[in-house]
């Protein structure tokens, strides 16, 4: 008889106990895989789910004229298959979840995930509405969802956002974002406004807080400004920052050391409060009658004052020397 602990197999027993085990762990961890396949496959639903809201959000704000989510008589996958059509989207979004599908709701104007027991909505928070650089502590875009009124977030995830990057939020073809601000509040934490950073929008007034020290060249090109209020902490105004705007008057900072070429252009300003000693480096620098502003400024000495514009002439009501 052979000695059984020189053999390398398993005796019956031993084979009955590792198959024991086998199936007790199997027990064990099944309902937990099976649990775990459920929730990736919600996961996946609610990430196509978050997909179709925003696109549709893009198409709509970009496209006005024609939209097919104002026509009740659509079907839900008439929809979606004009966003597939329409390049948003390559394919249909299939749900992974048993017994769901995906419902435009034409009163709320926005897509749910149906299932037999509930309706399941996305829930943004503001932070998802803005597309951010943190290494660089700055805002890079923002996709329209917070709506036209704007409050920008002053820190994302213990991160303090310090500057509103180039073209960040410059509404029009090829964008940063596919809504057009009414209203912005910027916090007072940001210390940059980039180049366009609000180009095009349909801002009538803004207020720039103490904290920003720059502003870039079109930062508030072409939107509907009456009223700018700058900050103190401000030192230069560059090129076209506020042009095509309907800016009538403004009070410059004494801290602004120069106003570059176009920054007020396309402004009827007739009312100017400015600090001594200020360089307007072209005659545009501030609005319509930035030229002769130019010369009536430089030849009383550049001396700071509230200067009036009447009758072809401007002259100075108030001088602080």
């Amino acid at each position: 008889m052979k000695n059984r602990l020189g053999s390398k197999g398993f005796t019956l027993i031993e084979l009955i106990v590792v198959i024991a085990l086998l199936s007790i762990l199997l027990i064990l961890i099944l309902p937990n895989m099976v649990g775990f396949i459920e929730k990736s496959k919600v996961a996946t639903d609610l990430t196509d789910l978050r997909t179709l809201n925003t696109i549709t959000s893009a198409y709509r704000a970009n496209n006005p004229t024609i939209d097919p989510f104002m026509d009740q008589s659509s079907s839900d996958e008439t929809l979606m298959q004009f966003l597939v059509d329409q390049g948003f989207i390559q394919r249909i979004p299939v749900p992974q979840s048993a017994d769901t599908h995906f419902e435009w709701n034409f009163t709320q104007e926005k897509w749910f995930l149906n299932t037999e027991e509930e309706t399941i909505e996305t829930e943004f928070t503001p932070f998802e509405y803005f597309a951010f650089n943190l290494l660089s502590t700055f805002i890079t875009g923002y996709d329209g969802r917070g709506g036209t009124d704007l409050v920008l977030p002053n820190e994302v995830n213990g991160v303090i956002i310090t500057r509103i990057g180039q073209d960040a939020m410059h509404y029009g073809y090829n964008s940063n974002t596919w809504a057009k601000l009414t209203s912005v509040i910027i916090p007072d934490t940001i210390q940059v406004i980039s180049g366009n950073a609000f180009h095009s929008n349909a801002l009538t007034s803004v207020d720039i807080p103490d904290s920003v020290t720059s502003l870039g060249a079109n930062a508030f090109y072409g939107n509907l400004l009456t009223t700018v209020n700058l900050g103190s902490g401000i030192t230069e105004i560059k090129g076209g920052t506020f042009a095509s705007n309907r800016i009538t008057e403004i009070v410059i900072p004494s801290g602004i050391q120069t106003i570059g070429d176009g920054a007020f252009q396309s402004n009827a300003i007739t009312k100017i409060t400015i600090g001594e000693n200020t360089t307007l480096t072209r005659s545009t620098s501030l609005g319509n009658y930035g030229g002769s502003f130019k010369t009536f400024y430089e030849n009383s000495g550049k001396a700071a004052g509230t200067y009036i514009y009447e009758n072809g002439t401007w002259t100075v009501v108030e001088s602080t020397e």
